[in-house]
């Protein structure tokens, strides 16, 4: 394993020095695994089956694989090993997938930014996270309906909304719902029909004035939310 070069490399993606040290720790148990279980393999020659080898060992010695995948991913980009990479980036996104709908549901006082007297009002209102959310603002009607009985603009009820609308994709909760949120593709439709390159721009602009995440989303990551929204139905009625 070239440890400094890869350093260098995430040093110049501008990743913090706790991913750069986590990208190399895992990388490195990569490499114990090859050493003790597949002889005379090293990361630089290693087969698709011996990184699938891995990720089976892992599953049932480590647990959730999914960060050894993306540290993974990020070396074989480094060391230009172009088809690991994309593997490591399939397996990530089917285990991610598996767990879609599965996760707890997030807590509107959860989302960052929020008003903390709108989220009391509407909690009253038996509305306290994203998936009742979408069903209390699924129509122009409703909306405007709860922002009369609980006295919150209706301006900000559509915002919750949206937002509990955009955590439907996978990855986009907490921080990264409020950043994707803020760039203005503030919905699933509008997500959908987003050029990746250009969503990833927004995010950094968005990022950069308003220090969101210790880190831009990458590429990858804008890829596949997008994907994620052109396979999402459309729950919500946006016709005032």
């Amino acid at each position: 394993m070239d440890e400094e070069g890869f350093r260098r490399s995430l040093k110049k993606q501008r990743r913090s020095d706790g991913t750069i040290q986590t990208c190399i720790d895992f990388t490195l148990k990569f490499e114990q695994y090859l050493e003790k279980h597949r002889k005379e393999k090293t990361v630089e020659n290693v087969k698709i089956a011996d990184l699938e080898a891995f990720i089976e060992w892992g599953k049932s010695e480590i647990g959730s694989m999914n960060s050894y995948l993306w540290a993974l991913g990020r070396y074989f980009e480094f060391s230009e090993q172009e088809s690991l990479r994309k593997r490591a980036n399939q397996m990530r996104q089917s285990e991610i997938a598996k767990k879609r709908g599965k996760g707890k549901k997030l807590l509107l006082r959860k989302i960052h930014g929020v008003q903390e007297e709108d989220v009391k009002k509407l909690e009253s209102e038996g509305v306290s996270d994203t998936k009742t959310m979408l069903i209390s603002g699924r129509t122009h009607e409703l909306r405007v309906e709860l922002s009369k009985r609980i006295g919150v603009p209706l301006k900000r009820i559509v915002e919750f909304v949206k937002i509990a609308d955009l955590t439907r994709i996978v990855d986009i909760k907490g921080v990264r719902v409020r950043l994707l949120y803020s760039t203005g593709v503030d919905t699933v439709e509008k997500v959908a029909i987003q050029d990746p390159e250009t969503l990833r721009e927004l995010t950094i602009k968005v990022n950069e004035a308003e220090k969101l995440m210790k880190r831009h989303p990458t590429l990858v990551e804008t890829t596949y939310w997008i994907r994620q929204a052109k396979e999402l139905e459309p729950i919500i009625d946006w016709n005032n």
